[in-house]
């Protein structure tokens, strides 16, 4: 074996057990312990309403467990407090940007309720409204924390004559 390919490999196995001892499992754990979610809606088509001044939006609604086909229902309180705000047309970022309180008040149906007539087809990729966002914490993570510092520790007077051992041999090499 050559020293350049000799030297690559001591390197490659330095970073590999620097990886075990630096609490890999732990980090890995930790890592999914918080996530944001975000529901989002992406509209096909647009209904108004022939009861009261709401419209429909259908289109696609995803989130990150779950994706389906299905119809936002948007109360006319909801389009008044949005008008108010931008005091002319609104888009989905105005719909996005009034308050949780007010947001709380749209639906998402799997169909369309009766009392509906279709007046718009949006063009496709075009905009989505984000509905809602959350931090999530997944208590799994939280409850395998304490077995990942386990075999983090167990692990590691395995790791520290292993790594002296290969860094004395790096030192040699030069």
């Amino acid at each position: 074996m050559n020293r350049l390919s000799r030297q690559v490999g001591l390197c490659c196995l330095w970073m590999g057990l620097m990886t075990l001892i630096s609490g890999c499992f732990t980090a890995a754990t930790a890592s999914r312990i918080v996530r944001p979610e975000t529901d989002s809606f992406y509209p096909h088509t647009l209904y108004k309403s022939t009861n009261d001044g709401g419209v429909a939006i259908e289109g696609s609604w995803a989130n990150e467990e779950k994706f389906f086909h299905g119809f936002l229902i948007v109360p006319e309180k909801v389009l008044l407090a949005a008008h108010r705000r931008t005091g002319g047309d609104i888009t989905f970022d105005d719909l996005a940007a009034l308050s949780p309180e007010v947001r709380k008040e749209l639906q998402v149906k799997r169909k369309l309720p009766s009392g509906y007539e279709k007046i718009y087809d949006f063009p496709r990729g075009q905009t989505d409204l984000v509905l809602n966002k959350t931090t999530r914490v997944h208590i799994a993570s939280v409850g395998a924390l304490p077995f990942t510092l386990a075999i983090d520790a167990v692990t590691l007077p395995v790791q520290v004559p292993l790594l002296l051992y290969v860094g004395h041999q790096l030192k040699d090499v030069h």
